[in-house]
């Protein structure tokens, strides 16, 4: 019985891969490459010979698909021909052109007619009305099939130009519209195809290459799946419209151009289709068989193709539409015949080749053109082969010399030019066509699974079964037919292995980079699939585990392995275990990283038994052992394998001098990779931290005694310490040994002793005038931490930062209880000193970020006035201090507004602000340069506590009338855990209409009306919040409405990012929060738990009078 079912399944498979095959490939079974060209309709209708073009003139074999343009969409939901003669000639014996076109099926039957429907002119009239409904789509879908049935049309192009672009007249609805209306082409097609029995309608299209037009039109992840193929028009680039010369269709941007046209190449465009999520396989890159020519003003012509003006370079000079052509008859647009026979008669003209952009162009004194030749089209080929993209489409079979007798290169040079070099396929495409279309190799049941065949006859029959389901590009059956002939015989040899190996990473980056890396990036402005999300994470780990599992259990053991097999195989398990841990669960993550870990370590020592110095593989495993090992520790490798890493390094580079440069380059990569993670790993250190790197060995000593860039980015940390037993260190010295205090250690006295921060004291003084960011955190509580403080801050102050300082962001955080309570005044003394440094003359030297949010002492008017008289520059100020009480008045704010003009980013208590301080910001100033200095006010803190009831209130009308000088301010409300209840209603009052990004609502209380009035009042711009709870106060904060509310906030706040609620709520609540807000449920975005977990604890007796 199993043996019957395994053969069922092995047929199959196999005739899935054969049908896949065919239809991906010729009827012969191979590749071609797409070469589509486009027909205009109005080509025959020219009365000269050279610029005429009928369907007779085409070679049939110059193309596989031939898209006819054009029709058009009316809106009465029908196809429509575009002139009278496409469906009947003009006479009752002619005929149409329809017809006359589908008449070149006849010499090559592998050709391919579709209607192309749209382009530039008919713009988005009748696409509107379309895309307008459901209704409407699938009116116009079942028309379309009869339209191109009847007139035996094999597809339909669509060449909307373009969705979402309100310039070409699209409405709001068209990118949605756009996409149900391809997503619904596609499936009756298909449903069609399946009923009648006739080969499936193709759905292609022609589409923007601009980003600013793609992601305003399309939704690319989505209709990449529904098209058969997505023709990019990379072309017209730049034209007369610009004012200014510029090339139609560069392959490559320019070497300095400006950021707006940086993407406006082919390379980029492609990269950009690429990037919004659509397969490369399915997109064919733009040519077109015209120039763009220009007419150039006086004296910025060019003299031999340089310009006459000062200007470096022909591209960019002023310039108009040139006179247009004799046969096209358009301004500014010369097709390449004409250009040829511009260049045969003015021998003035001159071609130039751009080496940037790798395309030529036609320059004179009076006259540019930017367009392709031979040269540029091969080229532009090779680059589509190169990057696996699918073909091209050229516009217009009528814009080529079509006879060759102007250009005298052959009949329709551009187009036979592509034609040439897409013929010549890349190795791997050669070999997959050739064994694809080997009719010798027949492969049945029997012959792949033969019980008598022994394993060399079998490993051959594998083979061409691998080379079979290469041809479909089916990667799971390739995985699937190993796993069945390692059932059979144990083992694949060494040479075989390299195919499932890159099967396996082939299918791992596809799920990886199409589909996981491009949901995250877009989900959070749509939608966010995140069952899967998750069924991808899970794809990824079963690949990953599978082809471990199979090299743990097959190929280490393999008799047929040679010590490089075996050192290669390790490194390959490892590799995939090393993927693996980047999207693991952190509990699984060290686990897979240990794992990893081992399998490069014994490929390191296998390696030095067996490879030379010099065979880079050595090096390579040695480096990933030591990322491997950063990974593991957070951020350090041991000393011992940096080392070994470095010595492999350079005696591989010593051993290599002489005998081979390209080894010797990549030493040097692998050099420059090594200084990086080196680096990186240092730069995040702290201070005490870099201390026991230093005694690691006399490189690292060096390394962190003379890096003045390690420096820029000091991060302090002062612990409460005890002297331990002294340590010896590696570089021979003994050095004390402190440990850490906790709450429940003993300490002799509180006497100042400053010996364990003597490293820091001098690290600090021998870089201070290097460091551009300090962070320093305090256990405030110890005397000894309280004291070196002091003496670190008035380290930089003026007295002895005579030579200049040159930090940009300051902060200092306490990190314990603070028994001093308001008797800080050393602190605060310190402080002063640190802001007495004066900026103000030399702006470079000025703060431009503080944040003393986390001290635990008042900061009072002095203080605050002495740091910003003295640092001009400072954009953000963080004044929230963790008090008891605010004593800043509302005069000290009032001058930092004053002082300040570059403030953007201010966080203080209400009790300090006024009606003055409003009417300061929104005041129109009499003097126009003192209004163009005024602060530009982007994001206002204000937290709201205990001592606000004892404050007057601001007048609704000032905050209304801050409101519309600033616009774009945001602001994030605070309501501390004593902050009466009545004043957070009265800052929610609708009528306020305050700019809230984010709400913070402490409370020990249940808070539902004052959430349904946060709901209605930020509705629009709520993006964060944080409901907080206390102990044993969530008991009663928990309650059904309470956790109505909730959601209510997720619905109407339709901006929300962030959702924190320490209350438990049910399960039907967090589900709906979740579909609404799917994207919440990405690490760290919200909070929403089933049992309660309090931020605070307090005691009943500490709540006061609370309730107002």
């Amino acid at each position: 019985m199993t043996t019957s079912i395994f053969i069922f399944l092995l047929l199959f498979t196999i005739q899935h891969i054969r049908a896949d095959c065919q239809n991906e490939t010729s009827a012969e079974s191979t590749f071609v490459y797409r070469r589509v060209c486009y027909f205009a309709n109005w080509a025959a209708k020219r009365y000269d010979n050279i610029s005429r073009l009928t369907p007779e003139d085409i070679d049939p074999f110059l193309c596989t698909h031939i898209n006819f343009a054009f029709g058009k969409v009316l809106e009465s939901l029908n196809i429509a021909p575009y002139e009278e003669d496409d469906l009947k000639g003009w006479t009752a014996n002619s005929k149409g052109m329809y017809e006359r076109i589908l008449k070149l099926k006849e010499a090559n039957p592998d050709l391919r007619v579709l209607l192309s429907v749209g382009g530039w002119t008919h713009a988005s009239r009748g696409f509107n009305e379309v895309s307008k409904s459901a209704a409407n789509i699938k009116t116009f879908v079942k028309n379309s099939v009869k339209f191109l049935r009847d007139n035996k049309f094999d597809g339909l192009d669509l060449d909307w130009e373009y969705p979402g672009a309100k310039d070409q007249g699209a409405e709001p609805h068209s990118k949605t519209g756009y996409t149900k209306l391809v997503k619904k082409l596609s499936r009756v097609f298909k449903r069609e195809a399946e009923r009648t029995g006739q080969e499936k309608l193709l759905l292609t299209c022609a589409t923007a290459a601009a980003r600013h037009r793609i992601e305003a039109g399309y939704e690319v992840e989505e209709v990449c799946k529904y098209f058969d193929f997505v023709s990019v028009m990379t072309y017209d680039y730049h034209g007369s419209w610009d004012g200014k010369t510029g090339h139609n269709s560069p392959l490559y941007a320019m070497r300095n151009e400006r950021k707006k046209f940086r993407e406006w190449n082919i390379n980029s465009s492609m990269h950009v289709w690429e990037e919004l999520g659509c397969p490369k396989e399915k997109l064919n890159i733009g040519l077109s068989a015209y120039g763009r020519a220009f007419s150039l003003f006086g004296e910025t012509g060019m003299n031999n193709g340089k310009p006459i003006s000062k200007k470096k370079s022909s591209i960019g000079v002023k310039a108009s539409a040139a006179e247009a052509g004799k046969y096209t008859r358009e301004a500014g647009v010369l097709a390449y015949y004409e250009i040829c026979e511009l260049l045969q008669n003015n021998p003035s003209n001159r071609v130039f080749w751009h080496r940037q952009m790798s395309v030529p162009y036609v320059a004179s004194k009076s006259l540019w053109i930017g367009f392709d030749n031979v040269r540029s089209v091969t080229l532009k080929m090779q680059f589509l082969k190169e990057h696996g993209y699918g073909g091209v489409i050229i516009w217009s079979l009528d814009l080529d010399d079509k006879t060759g007798e102007t250009c005298h290169e052959g009949p329709f040079p551009i187009f036979n030019a592509a034609k040439r070099e897409l013929l010549i396929l890349p190795e791997h495409l050669a070999d997959r066509n050739k064994k694809c279309s080997d009719e010798n190799v027949t492969v049945t049941s029997e012959h792949l699974h033969s019980k008598t065949t022994q394993m060399g006859d079998d490993l051959l029959a594998y083979r061409d079964r691998i080379s079979l389901a290469l041809c479909a590009n089916r990667h799971e059956d390739i995985i699937t037919m190993s796993k069945t002939y390692l059932t059979t015989f144990r083992d694949i040899p060494p040479n075989d292995r390299q195919m499932l190996y890159s099967t396996y990473q082939k299918l791992i980056l596809d799920f990886n980079f199409k589909s996981y890396w491009k949901l995250i990036s877009t989900g959070l402005k749509d939608k966010i699939e995140l069952k899967y999300l998750e069924s991808i994470e899970n794809k990824i780990d079963y690949l990953c585990n599978d082809i471990v599992e199979m090299i743990d259990n097959y190929f280490l053991a393999s008799k047929l392995n040679e010590d490089l097999d075996i050192i290669y195989t390790l490194r390959q398990r490892a590799d995939f275990l090393f993927f693996n841990s980047s999207i693991a669960r952190p509990a699984t993550k060290q686990i897979i990283l240990q794992s990893a870990l081992r399998s490069y370590t014994e490929g390191v020592e296998r390696s030095r038994l067996t490879l030379a110095i010099n065979e880079p593989e050595r090096v390579l495993i040695q480096l990933r052992k030591c990322a491997c090992e950063v990974q593991l520790s957070n951020g350090s490798c041991s000393s011992e394998t940096y080392f070994e890493l470095v010595n492999e390094i350079q005696q591989m580079k010593s051993s290599s001098i002489s005998c081979d440069p390209q080894l010797i380059g990549q030493m040097e990569s692998y050099r420059l990779e090594l200084d990086k993670l080196r680096f990186h790993i240092f730069s995040f250190l702290t201070i005490d931290e870099r201390q026991v790197v230093e005694e690691t060995c006399k490189q690292w000593y060096n390394l962190l005694r003379n890096s003045h860039q390690l420096a820029f980015h000091s991060v302090v940390q002062l612990h409460a310490l005890i002297e331990d037993v002294p340590v010896p260190t590696k570089l021979g010295r003994v050095l004390p040994r402190w440990t850490r205090l906790t709450r429940d250690s003993s300490k002799p006295a509180q006497a100042i002793d400053p010996r364990p921060y003597g490293y820091i004291q001098q690290y600090l003084k021998r870089f201070r005038s290097d460091i551009k960011h300090l962070h320093i955190d305090v256990e405030q509580h110890d005397v000894s931490c309280r004291f070196v403080l002091c003496q670190l801050l008035t380290l930089f102050g003026p007295e002895q930062c005579s030579q200049g300082r040159q930090i940009r962001t300051f902060s200092v955080r306490f990190i314990s209880h603070n028994p001093l309570l308001m008797k800080s005044q050393d602190i605060i003394q310190a402080l002063r000193i640190f802001f007495q440094y004066d900026a103000s003359k030399n702006h470079r030297h000025s703060l431009i970020s503080c944040d003393l949010s986390g001290l635990t002492i008042s900061l009072d008017d002095d203080t605050i006035l002495l740091l910003t008289k003295n640092n001009p520059c400072l954009r953000k100020l963080n004044l929230q201090d963790q008090s008891l009480v605010c004593i800043l008045t509302p005069f000290c704010i009032l001058q930092i507004i004053d002082m300040l003009k570059s403030l953007e980013d201010l966080w203080i208590d209400m009790v300090s602000l006024s009606d003055e301080f409003i009417l300061m910001l929104v005041m129109e100033e009499e003097n126009e340069q003192k209004t163009s200095k005024r602060a530009t006010l982007k994001h206002l803190g204000v937290r709201i506590r205990r001592e606000e009831k004892f404050s007057d209130e601001i007048d609704i009308s000032l905050w209304q009338k801050l409101r519309e000088k600033y616009p774009h301010l945001k602001m994030t409300l605070n309501f501390g855990l004593t902050t009466p209840l009545n004043r957070i209603r009265a800052y929610m009052n609708a009528n306020l209409r305050l700019p809230v990004q984010t709400l913070i609502i402490n409370t020990p209380i249940p808070v539902v009306d004052e959430l349904y009035l946060a709901a209605d009042s930020f509705a629009g711009t709520l993006e964060n919040m944080h409901i907080c709870t206390s102990g044993q106060w969530a008991a009663l904060t928990r309650t059904p409405n309470f956790t109505k509310a909730v959601v209510y906030i997720a619905y109407q706040c339709i901006h929300l990012r962030t959702l924190y609620v320490d209350v438990a709520l049910n399960p039907d609540a967090i589900e709906d929060i979740y579909r609404l807000h799917p994207h919440l449920k990405e690490p760290g975005a919200s909070k929403l738990l089933l049992t309660d977990c309090p931020t605070h604890t307090i005691n009943p007796e500490d709540m006061g009078d609370l309730f107002g």
